[in-house]
């Protein structure tokens, strides 16, 4: 049997750490959750997880993150609702980045998830290239806070 060991220099560990991003993952699917929160801490990102839209606003409240990752059809808070909510913060959390995660794909679902606030839309399932692509625009731009309407529609 062969060992093999990675080398990793300090500056690529730093240049990881300061690359990642803080995200909240909306699903009220625990399988979803759970391969998609996989998938986005295998990119290097740190990910919360809220069950349904009321527990996103919440999580909102409390911590700032770089992007919301929104399933759309749940129960309680659906993902237009919170967006809603979100949206109608007084400070810079209401321009936070959502993007839609969702089974709806026909084109009149991504432009309502525009009209209602969000910046993007990823069709379920979800690759991990989609993820990748749009979490990837978020750093390149600073989208930590939006100052306008990005479509990042994959």
């Amino acid at each position: 049997m062969k060992k093999v060991s990675k080398v990793y220099l300090v500056e690529d560990i730093e240049s990881a750490e300061r690359s990642a991003l803080e995200v909240l993952l909306v699903d009220d699917n625990a399988i979803n959750r759970k391969v998609e929160a996989r998938m986005l801490e295998r990119l290097g990102h740190h990910v919360d997880i809220a069950c349904d839209g009321g527990e996103a606003v919440r999580k909102v409240n409390e911590k700032e993150y770089d992007v919301v990752l929104m399933d759309i059809q749940m129960p309680g808070m659906d993902g237009y609702e919170a967006t809603r909510m979100i949206r109608s913060r007084a400070d810079g959390r209401a321009r936070i980045p959502i993007i839609a995660v969702t089974a709806h794909t026909l084109a009149a679902d991504r432009e309502r998830c525009l009209k209602e606030g969000m910046n993007g839309h990823l069709s379920k399932p979800v690759r991990q290239e989609a993820f990748r692509n749009a979490l990837s625009y978020i750093q390149s731009h600073r989208l930590k806070k939006c100052e306008s309407r990005v479509d990042l529609t994959e």
